[in-house]
């Protein structure tokens, strides 16, 4: 057989290869579409939005549980408590703390030496991004410490859940045009104690969470979804117009997006706007079907001051505001029965007040 024969039948055999898989691809795309278009069916038909101009102000009661004298960029609900991240020191030389906040009061956990992200408990651990590295810190005293993943690209999200840790990386890659090095970003999952740990998508991503079915994540201004055991992500909102913050709700999967607040079906994959005219739109909680958004201060189109608020959004898009102050808000989670904001306490000329943890007993 000569070569020429042989080139030949490998090229025939390739490009079968090639259209067998392309084939395949579009069926199961044909496929997912199908069952998009058939499970959006059995949906019932959207509710119109609500409107923030035509919400009323009903402030409710709140409550400082806990004052910082660094920042708190993260923290997390778990029941009727709190776990938080205060930071302070400096970008040479930053420092962390791990916070437990409970009916008994503020209690510091342990002492960093970096920037710390993103707590996720589970019944004997904390985990959280620490520089380049997802950690984990034992709830029970003395409060061991253990490093699951080292060298990271540059992690930002933490979920844990069954079995499994989740994870973001970001990218480090530079823009167009820049000859810096950097590296592709990913979605990792591993074991709790960090072993088994794989790659499950190769997007850069930042926010995460994480259902029975499937990792949804932030990833520029796009979300995606990945199944829990790996394959093909997919993408769920091409464009939210910034970073979107998430809080899944059953199947419900609502994000922050330009203007406002949206939710998309994670197995039907309808998008329905939930409240519109929000200008600075940072963070969003859901439950039964009820929304929760966090914005924070702005400077409007007319020039005026806007003041950070707290909008509650029922199940029928009836909008209300149930608290507003010029600060700025760091952190918003919510728990059982009450949510949680963290704002820095600095008025319009500068002036320092320092960050705070606010409980805000409005859940239904």
């Amino acid at each position: 057989m000569s070569c020429l024969t042989t080139r030949a039948r490998l090229r025939r055999i390739r490009k079968c290869l090639h259209w067998g898989a392309a084939v395949a691809g579009l069926i199961a795309a044909s496929a997912y579409a199908d069952d998009t278009r058939f499970r959006q069916s059995e949906l019932p038909s959207p509710l119109p939005p609500a409107v923030l101009s035509e919400a009323p102000i009903q402030m409710v009661r709140t409550e400082v549980v806990y004052g910082a004298t660094g920042s708190i960029p993260w923290l997390t609900a778990e029941g009727g408590e709190v776990w938080l991240v205060e930071s302070s020191g400096s970008l040479a030389s930053p420092r962390s703390a791990l916070l437990h906040v409970g009916p008994a009061g503020a209690e510091r956990i342990v002492e960093l030496a970096g920037f710390a992200f993103a707590p996720a408990p589970d019944r004997e651990y904390v985990y959280l991004v620490l520089d380049k590295s997802v950690v984990r810190i034992a709830r029970a005293a003395p409060h061991k410490i253990e490093t699951l993943a080292r060298n990271q690209i540059q992690p930002v999200h933490v979920a844990v859940t069954g079995d499994s840790l989740f994870w973001t990386n970001q990218s480090t890659q530079p823009l167009l045009g820049s000859t810096r090095p950097g590296r592709p970003g990913n979605v990792m999952r591993a074991n709790r104690d960090g072993r088994n740990a794989t790659i499950l998508s190769t997007d850069e991503a930042r926010e995460l969470v994480v259902d029975a079915d499937a990792v949804y994540y932030s990833s520029g201004i796009s979300i995606r979804a990945v199944a829990r055991g790996g394959g093909r992500p997919r993408v769920l909102v091409a464009d939210t117009g910034g970073m979107p913050n998430l809080a899944l709700d059953g199947k419900w999967l609502y994000f922050t997006r330009e203007d406002g607040v949206s939710r998309v079906h994670t197995a039907a994959g309808r998008i329905e706007p939930v409240i519109e005219g929000i200008t600075i739109p940072l963070f969003v909680a859901a439950r039964n079907g009820w929304a929760f958004v966090g914005a924070n201060a702005a400077v409007t189109r007319r020039g005026e001051m806007s003041p950070a608020q707290l909008v509650r959004v029922s199940p029928d898009h009836r909008a209300e505001i149930l608290w507003e102050a010029p600060v700025r808000l760091r952190g918003l989670a919510l728990g059982q029965s009450a949510l949680y904001l963290a704002i820095e306490d600095e008025d319009l000329r500068g002036i320092w007040g320092g960050t705070k943890l606010v409980r805000v007993s409005v859940v239904p």
